[in-house]
């Protein structure tokens, strides 16, 4: 079925709901009490929210997005939480999606900030580079060193595009400095080699610091010999996006690795996404601290049951959790002298 991009920056508020629970059923005339019900596998989310006013210029975001809720099948990933679980440190990289403009990125003759054109789930706003200016950098955070460790890994992501047939590097690099600022290492994630050729997706990499370490710079570095390429949303954090399924996992716990060593994951109340085989994406809430060993392994206890065994190695999204839903109310839309447009939305979860 047809899973479509979602409009960012259109929910001004949103509901969750779980309806469920464990039950009372009809009281017993001879106990006064009734069996408790385990609300079992099917427990479904809906949400429900408003949609922000809109102008008939800014409208046709939504209004595309809705129109495209009506084909049959169709579903889209609604996010859980306004930005990232692990809070306003999550990203070492300032204004990632390009808010506002540019600042504080230092941007080198290679690298032109543009409307991506990207689908709407991703951020509209990022970077294009092409071959007939190779070698130029895209410097985070106007080129200042954050602090880093030796033997700490640094987790990579970004949202890219890359044209057909472009061959060479573009990466999202890092430069490991020592104490006294010198350079000790680069190391990075090579975009052109990792990114399905013209589509966007999001590329995942992660680096590890060498000896030494005392700071790092992030940046992005063109080294395209043909094609082009656009980039946005970078991220780079002592944090993983998405851990991996150990097998085994059923019921109401999960088993996750790739996690960071002896590091709290994730905090009771919080949530994650699992995919499962049949192609399913549930959204589950955690019960407890999912606290990781030392060798970054936990066991997440789940609030409801999966409703199918993922596999091994199955990507359950921690940072950025999302329900794959599908709309449930009756598209149309309200307009008031300007002209404003008012929409109405809810969704339950699609399985």
């Amino acid at each position: 079925m047809t899973i479509i991009a979602f409009p960012r920056n259109v929910l001004q508020s949103a509901q969750w709901e779980q309806p469920g629970g464990r039950l009372n059923r009809q009281r017993s005339a001879f106990t006064g009490r009734g069996p408790e019900l385990d609300f079992g596998t099917a427990a479904r989310w809906t949400v429900s929210g408003d949609v922000v006013r809109t102008t008939p210029e800014t409208r046709r975001t939504y209004a595309g997005f809705e129109a495209a809720c009506q084909i049959p099948g169709a579903r889209f990933r609604v996010p859980a939480v306004e930005d990232s679980q692990y809070g306003a440190a999550d990203n070492l990289i300032l204004n990632p999606r390009f808010e506002g403009g540019s600042a504080p990125w230092t941007l080198e003759s290679a690298f032109t900030l543009i409307d991506t054109g990207a689908p709407v789930d991703f951020a509209q706003r990022g970077l294009y580079t092409d071959s007939t200016r190779a070698f130029n950098n895209a410097l985070a955070n106007a080129g200042v060193a954050v602090p880093w460790s030796a033997g700490q890994t640094m987790n990579l992501s970004t949202d890219c595009f890359v044209g057909t047939g472009s061959t060479g590097t573009l990466s999202l690099a890092v430069n490991f400095r020592n104490a006294g600022g010198s350079l000790i290492s680069t190391l990075g994630a090579n975009l052109v080699s990792l990114a399905t050729p013209n589509q966007w997706q999001r590329v995942r990499a992660t680096v590890t610091a060498p000896a030494l370490t005392a700071s790092a710079v992030i940046y992005f570095n063109n080294g395209l010999t043909a094609g082009f390429a656009s980039v946005t949303n970078p991220r780079a954090s002592l944090m993983p996006e998405r851990a991996l399924v150990v097998a085994g996992s059923s019921g109401r716990s999960l088993n996750l690795r790739g996690l960071v060593p002896s590091v709290r994951a994730l905090s009771a109340g919080q949530f994650l996404t699992v995919v499962l085989p049949s192609g399913d994406e549930q959204l589950c809430r955690v019960t407890a601290d999912v606290n990781a060993s030392i060798t970054g392994t936990a066991t997440a206890s789940l609030a409801t049951p999966l409703r199918e065994v993922p596999a091994a190695d199955a990507p359950v999204e921690l940072a950025r959790p999302w329900g794959l839903m599908r709309a449930t109310h009756t598209p149309g839309f309200g307009v008031e002298p300007g002209p404003v447009y008012s929409h109405e939305f809810s969704a339950e979860e699609a399985f």
